[in-house]
């Protein structure tokens, strides 16, 4: 019998609901809107050439076409790596993006969203080709009336945030601003720039802040007495995709004058088989609140938690807590946002961007669950190095921010300091900031790669863990550090504007709470990155980019000596990679842009001989938005 490809079948449904979609359009376009039921005699008065009304019909998104030449020179001691070219993406981000949205009337709409993706080459488990955050096809309607705002919306892909505990995803504010993203916007030539440089912020993806869901959503706003209401069910990236796991989240909002306050669940279960499976999951309670105490803005959320997982007889229960005050600049002539954090070790969410580092059980080098695991959105394990935007549990942590300027100088610091809750056994995990998109593009998605299968990659990423000796377990809690510094200039050359932009981050663990980062031996790890964009624009359609980037990661006696090589000079973590880039950005309308992209990379880490990563890719972007 004759197989039909899978593509194939995506393809037929893909045509097949677009022509639906016209045809309904088409047809609901030759019927007035005033009568849902005509009469047959009133429905035969309607003659050639008379005026009907019209549904109101919006078609926008973008199409994104991707090419790029790779060279492997050395991938972790292997040199027989062949050139790659290809024309397509090959990655986990879609080429072409469709929303169609209808209004049957002024107070309603039905909206279709089709999201297409680049075949994935060489993997061969459906689960991993077709992963959720491939699964772009979303129904919505909705409608406005006296009473409120109701949306419904079903499939995938959408984004949701119900809280830092309970739904959400990372949000890095700082960041090199050279690679492009799939979701990223277009603008004209030095709109972005020029905005991440008077606010340290831009236009970002539709997923920023939010954790991706594909499911069912229900949404009721401006509800009497300023209420609005939730509710999701189906799955995220951290639900197992080829075991029967779900989520079902919801949260209920009251305003009152400058404050609102939130109340939300959640409730993750699942089978670690399909006949005869044992349960896990995690269910959560928060109670959050944002709004103003006199001048100060606040915002905080407190989180209860339980976890289980009944093959391994293991469960527990934690807390979240934490909570921001925004200072204003009238009060110390510059502005400080000043976080607390305090999560248990049993408290632990994998829906939410909260980094699990205690619960071996939801790693994502898991084996609790048949030897399923984790695959679209790698979590770090063990004591993480965590930057400035990223919180874990079994830490009790305080982070400071401030933004100010001199002249055309405008500086971004922030200092993170923290301590473990309770000193459990595992390695020290850190992130390949620098070298990690080209690692993450390479090994796509590999959760134990690299020299003795150390480094994971994730989606646009890869961090790496080294084992601590017993020596370095019996000196106790270990403290955390962290702190980084983005400086951004705008000049002006030839009558228009350049931007020079630098991001550094300095982190370090080492034994007990220090008030100041540790340096040297002193720290058990280090690691330091640095990135300078430049940004050089030529006319209103032009561009000139570069980039250059340095990670450097170090680990003391009490790091695990590495492939026996404890007699040589370099017997000890002592990682060194940089990447350097140029680019042009190539406006051709308001709403599309050609971007050309070259970057070479280098890791090699001194203690061990098969580290070496080398490397370059060139990629050729088009982005058309309509």
């Amino acid at each position: 019998m004759l197989r039909v490809p899978h593509k194939v079948h995506f393809i037929k449904l893909l045509f097949g609901l677009i022509f639906s979609c016209i045809t309904i359009i088409l047809v609901g376009q030759s019927v007035s809107t005033d009568s849902t039921q005509p009469e047959p005699d009133k429905f035969q008065k309607i003659r050639i050439g008379q005026d009907t009304k019209k549904i109101p019909l919006e078609i926008k998104g973008y199409y994104r076409f991707m090419g790029y030449a790779r060279k492997l020179n050395v991938h972790f001691g292997d040199s027989n790596t062949p050139l790659v070219i290809r024309t397509d993406d090959e990655f986990n981000t879609p080429n072409f993006n469709i929303n169609i949205l209808a209004r049957p009337t002024a107070n309603s709409f039905v909206a279709l969203q089709l999201l297409t993706f680049d075949p994935m080459t060489n993997m061969v488990d459906d689960n991993r080709i077709f992963r959720l955050s491939r699964q772009g096809v979303v129904l919505s309607t909705g409608a406005s009336t006296s009473k409120g705002k109701f949306r419904v919306s079903f499939g995938g892909t959408q984004f949701v945030e119900l809280g830092d505990f309970l739904m959400s995803s990372a949000k890095q504010v700082q960041n090199s601003l050279f690679d492009r993203n799939a979701w990223t916007y277009v603008w004209p030539i030095a709109v972005q720039h020029d905005s991440y440089y008077s606010r340290s912020d831009y236009i970002r993806e539709v997923d920023f802040g939010k954790r991706q869901l594909n499911g069912l959503r229900l949404q009721a706003l401006d509800l009497p007495g300023l209420i609005d209401f939730e509710m999701v069910v189906g799955k995220t990236p951290f639900n197992l995709p080829s075991l029967p796991d779900f989520i079902m989240a919801g949260r209920l909002s009251k305003q009152y004058r400058l404050q609102t306050f939130h109340v939300g669940s959640m409730n993750s279960r699942g089978l670690d088989a399909w006949r005869n499976g044992e349960k896990f999951g995690v269910n959560i309670l928060s109670l959050a609140h944002e709004g103003r105490l006199k001048n100060l803005g606040v915002k905080s959320e407190l989180a209860f938690g339980k976890h289980r997982i009944d093959a391994e007889n293991s469960q527990g229960s934690g807390v979240a807590f934490k909570m921001l005050l925004s200072i204003p600049k009238r009060k110390l002539n510059f502005p400080l946002d000043v976080e607390l954090f305090a999560v248990t070790p049993n408290f632990v969410n994998l829906h939410s961007a909260l980094i699990n580092t205690s619960v071996d059980g939801f790693s994502s080098e898991t084996s609790s669950f048949n030897g399923a695991n984790v695959q679209d959105g790698a979590r770090p394990f063990g004591a993480v190095l965590t930057p400035m935007h990223l919180v874990a549990n079994n830490r009790a942590s305080a982070r400071f921010s401030s933004t100010f300027g001199i002249g055309r100088l405008r500086i971004n610091l922030g200092y993170l300091i923290s301590r473990e809750i309770q000193n459990l056994p595992s390695d020290i995990t850190f992130y390949h900031k620098v070298t990690g998109l080209y690692m993450s593009r390479v090994d796509r998605f590999q959760s134990a790669t690299g020299p003795n299968n150390a480094i994971t990659t994730f989606f646009r990423g890869a961090y790496q863990r080294i084992g601590i000796t017993s020596e370095g377990h019996q000196l106790g809690i270990k403290g955390f550090n962290a702190v980084r510094l983005n400086a951004k200039v705008k000049g002006e050359l030839f009558e228009r504007p350049f931007f020079i932009f630098y991001l550094g981050e300095y982190l370090s663990t080492q034994h007990g709470l220090s008030m100041l980062p540790k340096f040297g031996d002193s720290a058990i790890v280090s690691a330091q990155y640095h990135e300078m964009d430049t940004y050089f624009p030529f006319g209103n359609r032009c561009a000139w980019i570069l980039y250059g980037g340095l990670e450097r990661i170090k680990g003391n006696e009490f790091t695990s000596p590495r492939d026996g090589l404890e007699e040589q000079e370099y017997s000890y973590l002592d990682g060194l990679g940089a990447a350097l880039g140029t680019g042009i950005d190539i406006s051709m309308t308001k709403s599309s842009t050609l971007f050309f992209r070259y970057k070479r990379v280098d890791y090699f880490d001194q203690s061990i001989t098969s580290s070496r990563f080398q490397g370059w890719e060139s990629t050729i972007e088009l982005k058309i938005h309509f």
